[in-house]
């Protein structure tokens, strides 16, 4: 049965945190390398992941280091009042999820966001960027917003760092910069963020602000579906499930990336799998019915006449007449 490559990789996209499998890379024995600066090679798939285990890159989602953990109100309305940062960051969250049995006050949670932002607090500056973009402020500051979320993607925020890629791929309050737009996703891939390691892997395939490049494509795509995010695991079966370029099929890697999505209740996913399923039991009914078949072939070779003793090759001369 032929399964040759038959879809693109953009086609995979039609949109669980679950444990995924842990399995191997899918490439053939070469890949071709493109790398910015440099011409495209050849090169042998282990050593290009000896050289460069991007999987080893992946990490976790950074979190938050200054999460309310339940600490006495009255001690941080005391320090937020006298200065201190953290305390007011952390006044902000109560605020704005109505933690310590305390109301959520949108208003109040950008006012302590806002002391603590101003005094340099990366993380308050990616909240309350994000509350003043979606108006749970209060109001809407789009200008304000960018420019705190520019400030914390500075500041190490690493989901800054996406948003800040994505605001650059789409020129949505600052410049349109595709390259710029990668250098952001890549931080904040860097640094575990999973659905910046999808948007990059897409980036790669699509040779948008970075060379086109397959093999880095797929090592982000994966990165990002074993950190679960839905999407990428869906593609990354749907990849499998069909080869593409220099990576060939691989139903087992199929199977097991779109039984995450499957799982959580995804129809084409489903579909994909059953299609799998049914071309296997074709597969192993086309094995069988050869098998039976073997008996038939033994008897045909007994019986075929063997070759007639060969004659000499007839000779063929010309006469010239004078």
């Amino acid at each position: 049965m032929n399964r040759a490559p038959q879809l693109a990789l953009a086609l995979l996209l039609a949109g669980c945190v679950q444990q995924a499998p842990q399995t191997g890379g899918g490439f053939g024995p070469e890949v071709q390398v493109c790398r910015a600066g440099e011409a495209c090679r050849v090169v042998p798939t282990a050593q290009l992941r000896d050289a460069t285990p991007q999987e080893d890159r992946r990490g976790t989602r950074q979190a938050d280091p200054d999460l309310y953990r339940g600490e006495d109100l009255g001690a941080l309305q005391a320090a937020a009042a006298s200065g201190d940062v953290r305390a007011a960051y952390l006044l902000g969250q109560v605020h704005e999820f109505g933690l310590g049995g305390r109301a959520r006050r949108g208003a109040e949670a950008a006012r302590w966001y806002g002391q603590a932002a101003d005094q340099g607090h990366s993380w308050a500056q990616f909240r309350l960027a994000q509350m003043l973009e979606s108006g749970a402020a209060g109001r809407r500051d789009r200008a304000a917003a960018v420019r705190l979320t520019v400030a914390a993607a500075e500041g190490g925020v690493a989901q800054a760092a996406h948003n800040l890629g994505m605001m650059h791929r789409s020129g949505s309050g600052v410049t349109q910069d595709a390259r710029e737009a990668a250098r952001w996703l890549t931080v904040a891939a860097e640094n575990g963020v999973p659905e910046a390691q999808y948007n990059l892997g897409l980036m790669y395939f699509r040779g948008d602000g970075v060379p086109r490049q397959l093999y880095d494509a797929l090592s982000w795509m994966r990165q990002a579906a074993q950190g679960g995010y839905p999407p990428a695991q869906k593609a990354v079966g749907r990849l499998y499930m069909t080869g593409l370029d220099t990576m060939g099929q691989d139903l087992t890697e199929a199977r097991s990336w779109l039984s995450l999505a499957a799982s959580r209740g995804d129809r084409e996913a489903q579909g994909w799998l059953r299609q799998i399923e049914r071309e296997e039991r074709e597969e192993a009914a086309f094995q069988r019915q050869l098998q039976m078949q073997a008996a038939e072939t033994q008897a045909l070779w007994a019986s075929v006449a063997l070759a007639a003793f060969l004659m000499p090759p007839p000779v063929t001369y010309v006469v010239r007449v004078w």
